[in-house]
């Protein structure tokens, strides 16, 4: 999402379709989100985030068999490259 008065146009087109969606979310200075169920129930998340802006860390957790979780700083899932035509 380009700012965040797309996360909240997001929301407000989801909620005048009927769409169950989360409210518009912040999430720290320089982020914010949008949760929206898909027809199967599946959760799409739409988010903005400020590439200029120095982030938080990442924390995320490996589930990996009968062991307890573990405490991760290495996301696995790199974000798509957008490129801004101009």
């Amino acid at each position: 999402m380009v700012d965040r008065d797309a996360i909240v146009r997001m929301n407000e087109r989801c909620r005048k379709l009927g769409v169950m969606c989360s409210p518009a979310q912040d999430r720290g200075k320089h982020e914010a989100v949008v949760d929206v169920a898909d027809p199967d129930g599946t959760v799409l998340r739409f988010y903005r985030l400020d590439e200029s802006a120095d982030r938080d860390p990442f924390v995320g957790m490996i589930f990996d068999g009968a062991a307890p979780p573990r405490f991760t700083s290495e996301p696995r899932l790199r974000p798509p490259v957008i490129s801004r035509s101009e």
